[in-house]
C-alpha cells in the first residue's frame, strides 16, 4: 500500500468516525470515545498527508507523549523513572505517609466516636434527673 492508499484509507475512516459522532443515539462516553478516536485518525491523516509538521504515526505520539511524562516527571519529583532507587525510596516515603495519614484518621474517628458516646451518656443522665425532679 502506498501513501495515497494510505491517506485514502484513513480519510475513509475518519468520515466513518465523523458520522458516528453525528449519530443522535450516542451517549456521553461513546460520543467521547468516538470523538477521540476520531481526533487520532485525523492526526494520522495529517501525519502521512503532511510529514513536514512532525506529526507522526500513533505510535510516534505515543511515545512523545511518553518522553514528556517522564521530562515532567524528573523535572517535579526529582528523579528519573528509570532510578529504581530513587523510586523505591519515594514509595516507601509515600506508603509511610499514607500510614500516617491513615493512624491519625483512625484517631480522630475514635476520638470523634468517644465524643459521641459521652455526649450521648450526659444526654441521658440528663433526662434521668429530669425525670426525678418531675416525680415520675
Amino acid at each position: 500500500m502506498d501513501a495515497d492508499d494510505h491517506v485514502k484509507l484513513l480519510d475513509r475512516a475518519f468520515n466513518f468516525q465523523l458520522a458516528l459522532v453525528s449519530h443522535g443515539n450516542l451517549g456521553s462516553d461513546n460520543f467521547r470515545k468516538t470523538q477521540k478516536e476520531a481526533k487520532e485518525i485525523f492526526q494520522d491523516i495529517e501525519g502521512a498527508a503532511k510529514p513536514w509538521l512532525g506529526r507522526g504515526s500513533r505510535g510516534d505520539r505515543a511515545n512523545d507523549e511518553r518522553d514528556t511524562f517522564a521530562k515532567q516527571w524528573e523535572e517535579m519529583a526529582g528523579f528519573s523513572l528509570t532510578d529504581e532507587d530513587a523510586m523505591a525510596k519515594w514509595e516507601d516515603a509515600l506508603r509511610n505517609h499514607t500510614s500516617d495519614s491513615v493512624k491519625g484518621l483512625h484517631e480522630r474517628q475514635a476520638a470523634e466516636a468517644e465524643f459521641t458516646d459521652s455526649f450521648a451518656e450526659r444526654l441521658a443522665a440528663i433526662q434521668q434527673k429530669r425525670k426525678r425532679q418531675q416525680g415520675r
